[in-house]
């Protein structure tokens, strides 16, 4: 959908969504909660890696709360740290999903009624330049992709935009040096995957087209079915039916070549993003500026940054 169609569509169907207002409050929330937790998640390992295991001092706070701590005793804590903070962020995104999923539905069902109601006004002429069923492929696929995106895509880019600019903002507060590289690094990833995008969006569009123009044909042949009969043209509604069936076909596989293309430069991307990242923590460590253990936060922080480049196939 173009950005000026779907913000019409947001401004016509915004009292929708209105209505299903607290629910979709209390999943922001939720991914709040998400996103803090994957910020929590590395820390426990850190404090493993470098209190327990490279004997380093523990931090300040955990000394004052028992100074006679040792590095052995971290240890079970921690892992039931580790294992507590991932559990509330899986539950805290199954609860989120769970709560947009049935909003989604719902205002799938109410959507889709307007869609027809407004159908059903329309003159009967709307025949004569629109195949019912492309009309068809409108009313049930068009109102499911316009839902999707309201109730997934822009969840996940909350949360991603969330998670990104708290962790770039821990990453800073730790070591800006490393900060300021994941801060380069992502706006070039989200150029190669914009760009690359942009051209599986228009040829998205264009299977969806043709695929519309199977719908409709495929109505009109069989609603027509004695005529042809009695025609005796089966053969050239076959015809018909198999060079739009092919241009249908074609338009797939090129939607798909430029996804695995898209696949394969974000792969790229992402290879060199990590290798600069963790490279440059590792000539840290060894000078004696980083510890293993914060490495190892870096490490989780900057898959973190990666995830929404992984994800951009969900959000196209």
């Amino acid at each position: 959908m173009k950005r000026g169609i779907v913000s019409r569509l947001s401004r016509a169907f915004r009292g929708d969504l209105w209505t299903h207002r607290w629910a979709l409050v209390l999943s922001t929330v939720l991914e709040i909660v998400a996103a803090g937790a994957a910020i929590l998640t590395p820390w426990p390992l850190k404090l493993l890696i470098d209190s327990a295991i490279a004997h380093k001092p523990l931090p300040p706070l955990l000394r004052a709360l028992d100074p006679g701590l040792s590095p052995e005793a971290l240890v079970l804590p921690l892992a039931a740290g580790y294992v507590l903070i991932t559990a509330i962020g899986a539950a805290a995104i199954a609860w989120q999903k769970i709560i947009d999923a049935r909003v989604g539905e719902q205002v799938n069902l109410e959507l889709r009624d307007r869609v027809l109601m407004h159908v059903q006004a329309l003159p009967p002429t709307i025949r004569g330049t629109h195949r019912s069923g492309e009309l068809v492929l409108r009313l049930v696929d068009d109102v499911k992709v316009f839902v999707r995106l309201q109730m997934r895509t822009v969840p996940l880019i909350f949360r991603y935009a969330t998670t990104a600019t708290l962790t770039l903002a821990v990453m800073f507060w730790i070591e800006p040096r490393l900060g300021l590289v994941g801060l380069v690094i992502i706006p070039g990833l989200i150029a190669v995957a914009l760009w690359n995008g942009r051209q599986l969006h228009e040829a998205s569009r264009e299977k969806r087209h043709h695929e519309g123009e199977v719908a409709g044909l495929a109505q009109e042949i069989v609603r027509g079915l004695p005529t042809v009969q009695v025609l005796g043209a089966e053969e050239h509604a076959r015809e018909r039916f198999g060079a739009t069936n092919a241009r249908s076909l074609e338009a797939g596989m090129h939607e798909t070549r430029l996804e695995v293309g898209m696949e394969r430069s974000l792969n790229i991307a992402k290879g060199f993003a990590v290798a600069v990242v963790i490279g440059g923590g590792a000539l840290l460590v060894l000078r004696g500026s980083l510890t293993v253990g914060v490495l190892t936060v870096f490490a989780s922080y900057i898959s973190n940054l990666l995830k929404p480049v992984e994800k951009i196939n969900d959000l196209a």
